[in-house]
Formats: C-alpha cells, sequence, structure tokens
C-alpha cells in the first residue's frame, strides 16, 4: 500500500501496490509499516479509516533512504525486463534549458547531480564530457552497470557532504528532483555552487511543498531555495506550476502556469524550472 498515486496498480515483489483507501476491500489480518519516524502519523490515518489499532504492527529494521531509493530503482528496472525508459529525458532537459536542441552542451562540461540510474544524458553525444553524479553510483553498476555502461557518461559518487569533482568545473549542471533527497540540503548547495564555473548555469527542477519521508528528508520551499541557492545566480528563466498527480510535469509543458508568485498556495505540491548563471 503506497499513498503516491503514481505508484498505483504498479507490481513490487509480485504484489499489486494499492491506495489506502482501498484496504479495507481486502482480507488482511495485521498491517506492517517500516517506517518508525512516521508510524504514528500512519497509524492515526489507518484508524481513521476504520482499521483497529491492534493490526497495525510496526516493524523495525536496518533499512535507510539508501536501501529504499535502490529497491525502488531495482523494481523498476525488474519490471521493465532489465532496461530503463530515458526516451523523457530530452525533452524534459531541453525545456528547462530553454532550448530546442543539445548545440548549447557543445564542447561543454555538463553534469546531472542526482542522476539516478536511467541514463539521464544518454540524449545528448554534444558535451566535452557527461558526468552522472549520485551517493549511490557504486550500487547502480552493482545492479545496473551492463546498462549504464552504453550511455557514454561518467559517473561519479558523492557523499552527503562532497562532490568529488574540482572547483569552478562544471558549464552545465542540471539537477532535477535532487535537492529534496540529500540529508545536508546546506552543504550539498554550497558544493553545487563550488563546482560550477563562474558564468555557468544551473538548471534546475524542483519538487516545492512535500512532506518529508526516509527517502526524501527535505520540505524545499520557494523562498528557502532563494535564499540559499537562487540568489547566487542571474536567473534568466523561472517557471513555476502546480504539480500534476498522475503527470508530474503536464502544467509545466503545458503553460499551466502560476503568474504571481504572492499569489501560491503553499498547501499544494509544486514544481519550479531554474535557468540562471552564476554571478
Amino acid at each position: 500500500c503506497d499513498k503516491d498515486i503514481n505508484k498505483e496498480g504498479q507490481i513490487v515483489h509480485g504484489k499489486k501496490i494499492v491506495l489506502p483507501d482501498e484496504i479495507n476491500k481486502i482480507y488482511f489480518d495485521k498491517i506492517l509499516l517500516t517506517s518508525e519516524k512516521y508510524f504514528e502519523e500512519i497509524k492515526k490515518e489507518l484508524i481513521s479509516k476504520g482499521i483497529k489499532e491492534e493490526q497495525i504492527i510496526l516493524v523495525k529494521s536496518n533499512s535507510d533512504k539508501y536501501s529504499s531509493e535502490l529497491a525502488y530503482w531495482k523494481n523498476q528496472y525488474f519490471n521493465s525486463n532489465r532496461v530503463f525508459n530515458n526516451e523523457h529525458y530530452e525533452k524534459l532537459m531541453l525545456d528547462i534549458a530553454q532550448e530546442n536542441d543539445d548545440k548549447f552542451l557543445e564542447g561543454k562540461v555538463v553534469v546531472d547531480f542526482g542522476c539516478g540510474p536511467k541514463g539521464s544524458l544518454a540524449w545528448t553525444n554534444s558535451p566535452a564530457i557527461k558526468i552522472g553524479v549520485d551517493v549511490l553510483v557504486n550500487k547502480y553498476f552493482e545492479e545496473f552497470g551492463d546498462f549504464l555502461a552504453l550511455d557514454n557518461t561518467i559517473y561519479v559518487k558523492s557523499s552527503e557532504k562532497k562532490i568529488t569533482l574540482p572547483t569552478n568545473f562544471v558549464d552545465y549542471l542540471y539537477t532535477i528532483n535532487s535537492l529534496d533527497h540529500v540529508d545536508n540540503l546546506n552543504s550539498m548547495v554550497m558544493e553545487i555552487l563550488r563546482i560550477i564555473k563562474p558564468g555557468g548555469y544551473l538548471l534546475g527542477s524542483f519538487n516545492l511543498n512535500e512532506p518529508e519521508s526516509e527517502s526524501e528528508p527535505q520540505t524545499l520551499t520557494f523562498e528557502k531555495l532563494q535564499e540559499i541557492l537562487l540568489n547566487r545566480f542571474e536567473i534568466e528563466m523561472m517557471k513555476l506550476a502546480y504539480k500534476n498527480e498522475k503527470d508530474t510535469y503536464y502544467n509545466m509543458q503545458n503553460g499551466n502556469l502560476i503568474q504571481e508568485i504572492n499569489s501560491i498556495d503553499s498547501s499544494r505540491p509544486i514544481i519550479l524550472w531554474i535557468k540562471g548563471r552564476k554571478k
């Protein structure tokens, strides 16, 4: 069971994911919760749906956000016959950059911070160097190395505090729905600022106003990003749109934008796109 409507119907370990409202339609003896941090909150919600408290059990484990994220990718990989679909990255990354093709990357050093294992930069061969940065790079190559070896990208493992790249090295840094996954937000922002050249570009997509979870420990807001990151850039493009539950970027890519920042409904998840040149 998962509250994320985008996961409804997916098969995990041979079982179909259902939404919480479907639980009472299923015969069960116990409900096992593995999140100690949010146990009381989830239990309260389940009880409100008519489930007996004695049926709700906390199962403590040694898993952390990394094992949770890796399990998510492994399920996608094996459910797709050992491949990842990465075709959508070309349109998404060009849209964020406000470009029609990849000529603007020709001869440049291009980084995707928080790249994941899907080959996010496989669509372009224009850069001089393509680099994917992620804390789970070693695990990705253990699990998906045959797939990742095909996309001509250098993969670099970062820690939660340091990105192992030289200072003032990167011409274009992409980061797509990654900053809410980091444990040390301020440290990682300072590292992003360190590795981008003066005059280099940040091309970012940020998920705002989403609740913390074990795999996404940060709740990003526009004000927080403005304070710690965006004010270090000359902003050439900024767009905000409410997140579509079934298609994350639908409103953004179809022009259904938030016109006035002062009118933002902070209770709703928002997608923020930024193209900024480092001062």
